[in-house]
């Protein structure tokens, strides 16, 4: 299966069988996922996932190899420190002693 179009799909998922699905799943999304799964019975780690082309199909976590980001994919930046952050950060920064 071959993505058509690259920005389609934001995961590609490599099952134990050896098939890869192109998902819209983006790649932070599997970690819930994973952690949800780990939490519940094992017969219950099954998700819908999303395919680049439109279409659904029922995984088992289970049978996930890996999961690879499409090359373009950055992790979410962090929130920048507030006005507030910053300062509260110069005051008790590493060098604060409640001395």
């Amino acid at each position: 299966m071959v993505a058509a179009d690259p920005q389609a799909y934001k995961s590609r998922v490599h099952l134990s069988s050896g098939a890869t699905l192109y998902t819209q799943v983006p790649p932070e999304e599997w970690t819930t996922l994973f952690a949800k799964a780990a939490s519940t019975k094992h017969e219950s780690d099954t998700t819908w996932v999303p395919l680049h082309d439109g279409r659904k199909v029922l995984v088992q976590l289970r049978h996930i190899a890996f999961v690879e980001p499409s090359p373009d994919w950055r992790p979410r930046r962090e929130p920048s420190l507030t006005k507030k952050s910053k300062a509260t950060e110069q005051t008790f920064g590493p060098a604060y002693s409640p001395d």
